[in-house]
């Protein structure tokens, strides 16, 4: 849980500068964050030696560390703890300090602070995070806008890009949180940040350009309606229901040569195509064309991965619905089975404003999916 935040008026300009000189910059650079944090931290953890275990704790994990403890008062640690302290954003409990429940990362030549990991997080930063920002093409000097922008980490690399970048998110602490990021990245002039939902939230100010890029990452899972989930990951049963808000406004703040860049997830069965279908008549509406490319696929079968991890969140979402993880793996399975799916894919959508007349199919589909992608899903 988040605790505090910083006054933004006491940073200085280069406030995490001193984390070059200690080497724990070129540490997290060295790091795979595309992956999730604890997959990361197990795959390098016998590599590490205390001192480095206990930074990936502190800074990645929302872990405490122990102030009176010799390694806590060797010159990584202690000069990382320090550093945070002098933003404002170290908490000190009973001897052990931590980071205020955020985390700290790098990607990108960007410093990245986020909600620590936690089974309902009021922010959030993922491995669909860094797919999405792998996708980025930057167009420096015109203008981009990101929505559903939680901390920040597309509209920073825009922004140190050179493009003039309005970040937009309906939660006033992910905007808190990516100002903050903007100023410890000394890239403030060219993002403006809006709370509000979605294009509404330009209503506030008085503009009326139009983006060279649009970039979405929203809630993305296919989450039935009967099962409790954190809302920074509730997509809606079919995981669209952000998704296709976006499609329908994107027409109308594209220019001629821009794009809609958004990742998502969505649900499939057999017989039931209808994610597709929804998605092709928000081009339709909104005037454009696209393609979407299937990435992973997840069964929803016997022994299913993805149920389990839907139930394992769900549980520590709303710990009164379900008795046991084991009754909440069956209802949630009861619940896919309901609405006809067999498995949700992960996707990345590209669409833009269509020049001609509509020749070409309004979506072309290019599936690549495989069960048990061994990368991710969001990467082959």
């Amino acid at each position: 849980m988040i605790e505090v935040l910083p006054s933004f008026n006491s940073l200085s300009s280069n406030p995490l500068r001193r984390l070059d000189t200690l080497g724990v910059t070129d540490f997290l650079d060295t790091l795979d964050i595309s992956i999730d944090p604890f997959e990361c931290a197990h795959r390098i953890w016998d590599q590490l030696d205390r001192e480095h275990q206990e930074l990936v704790s502190f800074l990645m994990l929302g872990g405490e560390i122990d102030l009176d403890s010799e390694v806590a008062k060797r010159s990584l640690l202690k000069g990382t703890v320090e550093t945070i302290a002098s933003l404002g954003l170290l908490s000190e409990h009973n001897g052990n300090a931590s980071l205020s429940g955020l985390s700290l990362i790098r990607y990108h030549g960007i410093w990245l602070f986020a909600d620590a990991p936690s089974p309902s997080p009021l922010l959030y930063f993922g491995s669909d995070s860094i797919g999405l920002a792998r996708r980025l093409s930057p167009s420096p000097g015109k203008n981009a806008l990101d929505l559903c922008s939680g901390p920040g980490i597309q509209a920073l690399i825009l922004a140190k890009s050179g493009m003039h970048v309005t970040a937009i998110d309906i939660n006033p602490i992910a905007s808190e949180i990516c100002q903050l990021n903007a100023l410890v990245n000394g890239i403030s002039e060219d993002l403006t940040i809006l709370t509000g939902s979605l294009y509404n939230a330009l209503n506030n100010i008085e503009s009326s350009c139009s983006y060279e890029l649009i970039t979405v990452n929203p809630p993305l899972l296919p989450i039935p309606e009967d099962v409790p989930y954190p809302f920074v990951g509730d997509g809606g049963p079919d995981g669209l229901n952000i998704t296709s808000k976006v499609i329908r406004g994107a027409g109308d703040k594209l220019t001629d040569s821009g794009y809609l860049s958004a990742i998502g997830m969505i649900g499939l069965g057999t017989n039931n195509q209808s994610a597709f279908e929804r998605i092709q008549n928000d081009l339709l509406q909104a005037g454009l064309n696209g393609v979407l490319t299937i990435i992973s696929s997840f069964n929803l079968g016997p022994q299913s991965g993805w149920i389990d991890g839907i139930a394992c969140t769900s549980v520590a979402h709303a710990p009164g619905k379900y008795s046991s993880k084991e009754e909440a793996v069956k209802e949630i399975s009861r619940a896919y089975k309901k609405i006809h799916y067999d498995r949700v894919c992960t996707y990345h959508l590209k669409a833009w404003r269509e020049r001609q007349p509509f020749q070409n199919p309004i979506l072309t589909i290019q599936d690549c999916s495989a069960d048990g992608n061994p990368l991710g899903p969001w990467i082959l």
